[in-house]
């Protein structure tokens, strides 16, 4: 499902000169959020809530503390500048990190 927003976002990633490592991370955890998603059969983005974003974070396949922060990351860096989700989603996990 995430698939068609993959290619410009990896290439903005290129454009920006992330790291090799940087990189990676994000690829990593994009790879995790669609399995994610396909574990809650989400076949749409726009159905993909507040409510996923913090059980995908903090929760799913229960991360050490290092990936959820780096999962935070990634959907800070994925999801639209400015979002509501987005902002909504670093308040609800400041108490985690």
């Amino acid at each position: 499902m995430l698939y068609p927003y993959l290619s410009p976002f990896l290439d903005y990633f290129k454009l920006a000169a992330f790291s090799e490592r940087s990189f990676k991370a994000m690829n990593s955890r994009i790879k995790e959020f669609q399995l994610y998603l396909q574990a809650q059969k989400i076949k749409s983005i726009t159905k993909i809530s507040y409510k996923h974003l913090i059980e995908f974070a903090g929760d799913f396949q229960s991360p050490f503390i290092y990936v959820t922060k780096s999962r935070v990351w990634m959907l800070h860096q994925f999801c639209a500048p400015g979002s509501d989700q987005v902002n909504l989603l670093f308040i609800c996990l400041k108490d985690l990190l």
